[in-house]
């Protein structure tokens, strides 16, 4: 399987190749664009990256929404616990979420629409619950 890079570098390949072979004079409109092919490779690393924030993002969403909806409204007061209950949860939902969408599904993109990714999104939510229950239990403030 080709990486994104590899794509580039044959982007480029393609482009000396027909600015050799049409000469200069005709390919003057493509000089304007070098500046912006040469940030392509820049935009190829950073779509691995915001893949895995909006995995990041949109599991936590799901997950904090699962486990707000099993997890009584006593059992969260204080903000350090929840605070550390939303950057543990979503902590795991990341490394989760890369583990089962990219390595056991052998996927190249997000698809929260996959049957598989909402329900490890449940699943991360039930977990959440007793994280919450445990975190909020050591941080929380007791009277």
């Amino acid at each position: 399987m080709c990486s994104a890079w590899d794509l580039e570098v044959r982007d480029l390949e393609r482009m000396q190749a027909v600015w050799k072979i049409a000469g200069e004079e005709e390919c003057k409109g493509l000089t304007m664009n070098w500046n912006i092919l040469s940030l392509i490779p820049l935009a190829y690393a950073m779509e691995t990256f915001f893949n895995y924030v909006f995995i990041w993002c949109g599991m936590s969403i799901i997950a904090g929404a699962v486990a707000k909806l099993l997890v009584p409204g006593d059992a969260l007061r204080g903000t350090a616990a929840s605070f550390l209950t939303g950057f543990i949860s979503m902590t795991i939902s990341a490394f989760l979420m890369k583990f089962f969408y990219f390595q056991v599904l052998k996927a190249e993109e997000f698809n929260p629409f996959h049957p598989f990714v909402l329900l490890t999104a449940i699943l991360i939510g039930a977990v959440g619950v007793f994280i919450c229950r445990y975190c909020s239990s050591i941080f929380s403030k007791k009277s």
